[in-house]
């Protein structure tokens, strides 16, 4: 990787060999930074960062190439898991 600074702007460069799907992921990355610098408040971030954090994974998942019932099952066990340990107390004010 060479990183180049000039007058007005940073150029990147990747080696040619570096998988489609990841140079994607970082560009994805640095539109979120250049929308932080822009907006510059803390929400903002916040939101940016997750959004990074999903395509990230996404990316992941699909490198992986799981088979999209294998996903479905891993969703349905995650969601079952957090409404037992917290169904308590999302509950909480709507008892009656």
């Amino acid at each position: 990787m060479i990183v180049e600074r000039l007058a007005n702007e940073t150029l990147i460069r990747l080696p040619a060999q570096i998988d489609q799907g990841l140079i994607e992921v970082i560009v994805e990355y640095f539109r979120v930074i250049e929308a932080y610098y822009q907006e510059k408040n803390m929400a903002t971030k916040l939101f940016l960062l997750k959004a990074m954090e999903n395509l990230y994974f996404e990316y992941l998942a699909q490198k992986a190439e799981f088979e999209q019932s294998f996903l479905d099952q891993s969703a349905e066990e995650i969601k079952a898991d957090w409404w037992q340990q917290n169904k308590e107390r999302v509950l909480k004010g709507y008892e009656q």
